[in-house]
């Protein structure tokens, strides 16, 4: 698997509902974006200070780590007790409807051509723009940029980078390496939906 591909599939497992739970307010703040493990990570935060009892199965499962192969276990399981909980009254059917997304070119993101299939996570970007032309970054999951060793929230945030803070249009700014403008791409989805 290729870093961008774990590095999405990550980003992928962090909001599933087996990597969320409660905590207090402060317990969250002292937690925040630290280490799993370790006398000071989340985990001994959690079993020191947290009285919830959904947490303490949490605390039990995670004595050697906090991945990907625990959130998707977690979120089986949490499933299972919600179904278990909330059974589906006699008479009534239960099922899951995809909820319909609405495109325009104004609230297409980058993040939506991934999602869409129509470019993949760790495709080379490079500038269409004659100036910049040795400009070249890496789409990242969510729609973010990889440009110059650091991260930007988008295309659109690098592009204002390498123009030396002038605004412009990345749609037209950024095109896949031998392949279509990302402009081009969010025709096609739009032409899709």
């Amino acid at each position: 698997m290729t870093d961008a591909a774990a590095e999405a599939e990550r980003d992928d497992s962090v909001h599933r509902i087996g990597n969320l739970t409660l905590l207090t307010g402060s317990l969250n703040a002292s937690v925040s974006n630290g280490a799993w493990l370790g006398e000071s990570g989340k985990r001994a935060a959690l079993e020191r200070h947290d009285a919830f009892l959904m947490n303490r199965q949490l605390v039990k499962d995670s004595a050697d780590g906090w991945d990907e192969v625990a959130i998707v276990k977690r979120t089986d399981e949490l499933i299972d007790a919600l179904l278990d909980t909330w059974r589906v009254p006699d008479g009534h059917e239960g099922k899951t409807v995809d909820r319909v997304v609405r495109f325009s070119k104004a609230t297409t993101s980058y993040a939506n051509l991934i999602d869409s299939g129509l470019i993949d996570v760790g495709t080379a970007l490079v500038c269409t723009d004659g100036r910049w032309s040795d400009a070249r970054g890496t789409l990242l999951a969510g729609g973010r940029m990889s440009y110059g060793g650091k991260t930007y929230s988008s295309p659109a945030a690098a592009a204002r980078v390498v123009r030396g803070g002038q605004s412009g249009n990345a749609w037209y700014f950024w095109r896949v390496e031998s392949g279509p403008l990302l402009n081009d791409l969010r025709e096609q989805l739009l032409k899709q939906m």
